[in-house]
């Protein structure tokens, strides 16, 4: 009797982050992010309970938490303490 084995699918997520709007940035000025959250998952597993944390900001919004394989889900920081302007949303020191 042959036997197929079908290698269990892996949960796995990329996040890309971007400024908003292109730079170049002075001091003073605030910077918004966007996270981008993929699921690329081998499988067909929906992926729940997501949540993105940056170090740099107290705060990221996201509509949703709940990915299925492939789509994109975005979150925006909508912080606007003071960091250097690559690290997130906030005001450039």
């Amino acid at each position: 009797m042959p036997v197929t084995v079908v290698p269990p699918a892996e949960s796995s997520l990329s996040l890309a982050k971007r400024a908003e709007t292109q730079g170049p940035f002075e001091v003073g000025d605030q910077v918004t992010y966007v996270y981008t959250v993929t699921n690329t998952n081998t499988g067909t597993t929906t992926l729940t309970d997501i949540t993105v944390a940056d170090d740099l900001v107290s705060q990221v919004t996201c509509d949703e938490t709940t990915l299925a394989p492939g789509p994109r889900h975005h979150h925006r920081d909508q912080e606007g303490q003071a960091h250097p302007a690559v690290q997130g949303v906030r005001r450039v020191p």
